[in-house]
């Protein structure tokens, strides 16, 4: 995918995924990647997903209160499947291009965590509360060391050039299809829950389901 270095030295680096190789012996280590980027720009794209991340913690936070956490985690997952398929062609158009994607994915995933927060204190009793939250976020760590070891597989095997098929295998929009059918944001809201376990959260929750109670 990317070499390691632009300029005269680009050959003395090793890529982060080759897509071919030198065959002197004296350089049967070396190999390039499509993608010459210098190494500030390689720098701005590994940092441009946080820029956008910090901006959307708070924005998320709010959504979520005001629209439900169901809908915030689902767009938001769903925008940033979105973005990961168009990411190899704006890493092969311009390193400007996909600094860009990789700025608003972190602005789309930077909301996701403030709304799981927000659909817990709907959910959770206080006894379970810290374990679940700490199960989402165990999830999250958990799916990384899943994705990467079949990243490199896909760099190596993969169809499209390799690299590039990394980001087109999308389990996300299967996610987000299971998301919206199954997820409630309440669980008065939920048509699968059985009626002792709404009772027993409800009465866990009283204070703050109370309005919901209401309506």
């Amino acid at each position: 995918m990317l070499s390691g270095t632009g300029g005269a030295n680009i050959t003395k680096k090793a890529s982060a995924c080759a897509l071919h190789g030198d065959s002197e012996s004296t350089e049967k280590d070396t190999v390039m990647g499509e993608l010459v980027w210098k190494k500030d720009e390689q720098g701005y794209v590994l940092s441009a997903f946080f820029w956008g991340y910090i901006f959307s913690q708070i924005l998320g936070g709010y959504l979520a209160g005001r629209y439900g956490g169901r809908l915030v985690i689902g767009f938001t997952i769903l925008g940033s499947a979105v973005l990961t398929l168009i990411s190899p062609l704006a890493a092969t158009t311009s390193v400007f291009a996909f600094i860009v994607v990789r700025a608003f994915m972190g602005f789309m995933q930077g909301a996701i965590f403030p709304a799981f927060h927000t659909m817990w204190s709907m959910w959770a009793p206080p006894l379970e509360r810290s374990l679940l939250t700490g199960l989402t976020y165990a999830g999250a760590q958990i799916g990384n060391t899943a994705v990467m070891p079949l990243s490199g597989l896909l760099c190596k095997y993969g169809f499209a050039g390799g690299w590039p098929s990394i980001f087109y295998v999308r389990p996300a929009f299967l996610w987000c299809f299971l998301w919206f059918f199954y997820v409630s944001d309440r669980p008065s809201h939920s048509k699968r829950i059985s009626k002792k376990e709404l009772n027993y959260i409800e009465n866990s929750l009283a204070d703050i389901l109370a309005p919901d109670s209401k309506k």
